[in-house]
C-alpha cells in the first residue's frame, strides 16, 4: 500500500497541494488526471520524494527509493551517446552484466540502432522511448510517468502503452499523469482526480469514466 496522510505542499508560503489523505493499492496502473495546473505533476513528485511536503507523512510500503524510477514529461539526457545514458543508472548501482541489460532494454524499445547517437538529435518519440527505457533498466518496482505520451503520434503512443501494460504484468506498480481519457480507459486500473490542489479517489477506472463522481463530472463533460 502507498499512503499519504495529511500531506500539504507549499511554495512561497502558498498551498499548492493538499491536505491529502489517501491510499493506493500496491499493484496496477493508476492514472492521475485533472485540469492543467491542478497539481498533477506536483502530486507525482511528492509521491516519488522529489518534493518534501510542508506537513504530513508519506509511506511507500514495499517501494524503497532505490526501486523507484521517474519519467519526466520533458526528459533530460546527458550530452553523450544513448548507450551512456542507458548504462548510467546501472553504474550508479554497481550492477553486473550492464551491457546485457542495455542490449535487452534497447531491443524492447527498438533503440538498438541508436546506441552511438546523442539523444539531442532524436525525434520526440525516440526520446520518450529512451527515457522510459532508462527508467526501466534498473527493474524498478514503482514507476512514475508525467504525461508519458503527450505530443506523441498514435503509433508511438500505442507502443508506449503496450510496454506499460507489459511492465504491469511483470509486477511493476505504475502511477502516471495523463490528459487523455481514452488512454485512461485503455490502460488504467484506477484514477486519482486532482482539482485545485486536492486529490480525490482512487476510483475504479471504468466507473470514473462511465459514472463519474460529482467532483469530476463537470470537468469530464467539458473534456469529452
Amino acid at each position: 500500500m502507498i499512503s499519504m496522510q495529511d500531506i500539504v505542499v507549499a511554495q512561497n508560503g502558498r498551498r499548492v497541494l493538499g491536505p491529502l489523505t489517501l491510499d493506493l493499492p500496491p499493484c496496477g496502473i493508476t492514472a492521475v488526471v485533472g485540469r492543467n495546473g491542478s497539481g498533477k505533476s506536483t502530486f507525482l513528485r511528492v509521491m516519488h520524494g522529489l518534493l518534501a511536503p510542508a506537513q504530513g507523512a508519506l509511506s511507500a510500503g514495499d517501494f524503497p527509493a532505490s526501486k523507484q524510477s521517474f519519467v519526466f514529461q520533458h526528459p533530460v539526457f546527458l550530452d553523450q551517446s544513448l548507450y551512456e545514458n542507458l548504462v548510467l543508472p546501472l553504474r550508479f548501482r554497481g550492477a553486473a552484466n550492464m551491457e546485457d541489460k542495455v542490449t535487452k532494454i534497447s531491443q524492447a524499445f527498438e533503440l538498438n540502432h541508436l546506441w552511438r547517437q546523442n539523444p539531442k538529435g532524436f525525434s520526440g518519440g525516440e526520446r520518450q522511448r529512451a527515457a522510459i527505457a532508462r527508467a526501466l533498466i534498473t527493474d524498478p518496482t514503482l514507476l512514475f510517468l508525467d504525461e508519458p505520451t503527450a505530443s506523441l503520434d498514435r503509433a508511438t503512443t500505442s507502443f508506449v502503452e503496450q510496454n506499460l501494460i507489459n511492465e504491469k504484468a511483470k509486477g511493476t506498480r505504475i502511477i502516471l499523469s495523463s490528459h487523455s481519457m481514452a488512454q485512461v480507459r485503455r490502460i488504467a486500473d484506477d484514477v486519482i482526480f486532482v482539482d485545485d490542489g486536492l486529490a480525490h479517489g482512487p476510483f475504479p477506472s471504468p466507473k470514473f469514466l462511465d459514472t463519474p463522481p460529482d467532483v469530476a463530472r463537470d470537468w469530464l463533460q467539458d473534456g469529452l
